[in-house]
């Protein structure tokens, strides 16, 4: 295991002790419980989701102090923490193929949901789009429902020169390996980061709501 991967095993790890710790002080606390209030959640307008094509890189900030913490570490300047391939076989219909630990999920490894469920777990004002440049990003979608039905589960060590398990970025960055041959990291020290996805040479940004926010 590589200083960068035994780096991030650990980070996950205080995330995780972190988690309970919270879990264990709520459940003990003398106070009475309450009703806390739901939390805002992110949102697509209708010109934006006329922007989404099959085969579309998602990305978001999620909830809870694991989002939190991939979020600090590997997407800060982007203020997101998850990423996810867009589906659309018609206007009509979009869903998310994405990889999640089942610390987070009830499935570990690759999964889908709607997209009103992965836009309900996402923070306001964090979606970010990206697009590979090719003109066969349908492709992207086809291979990721392979790796769907495969249900391949979620690499819990970031072992990325292992392809039998996979976590949210690795799932992108093998897609694009199986389907044109592209090395999107490069450099093994950038795995794990979202950057390449969102500001490389490899892609373009269709929406970045995130940023948008800030102008």
């Amino acid at each position: 295991m590589t200083v960068a991967r035994k780096y991030i095993v650990l980070l996950l790890l205080a995330a995780i002790v972190a988690a309970a710790a919270t879990f264990f002080f709520t459940r003990t606390s003398s106070a009475p419980p309450t009703t806390p209030a739901k939390p805002k959640t992110a949102t697509l307008s209708a010109e934006e989701l006329a922007l989404l094509q099959d085969g579309d890189f998602i990305f978001r900030q999620g909830f809870g102090t694991f989002s939190e913490l991939v979020g600090k570490t590997f997407g800060k300047e982007y203020g997101i923490s998850h990423s996810g391939i867009v589906c659309k076989p018609d206007s009509a219909h979009i869903y998310i193929i994405h990889a999640l630990s089942s610390t987070c999920s009830n499935i570990d490894g690759v999964q889908h949901c709607s997209l009103k469920r992965f836009l309900a777990e996402s923070k306001p004002n964090t979606i970010i789009i990206s697009r590979f440049r090719s003109t066969h990003n349908a492709d992207i979608s086809k291979r990721a429902r392979t790796y769907l039905r495969q249900q391949i589960p979620f690499d819990h060590t970031f072992n990325f020169s292992d392809s039998t398990s996979l976590c949210c970025t690795e799932l992108l960055w093998q897609i694009l390996k199986d389907e044109f041959t592209t090395d999107i990291f490069e450099k093994e020290d950038s795995y794990t980061s979202f950057t390449p996805f969102i500001a490389s040479k490899y892609v373009d940004v269709i929406l970045d709501q995130h940023h948008a926010l800030k102008e």
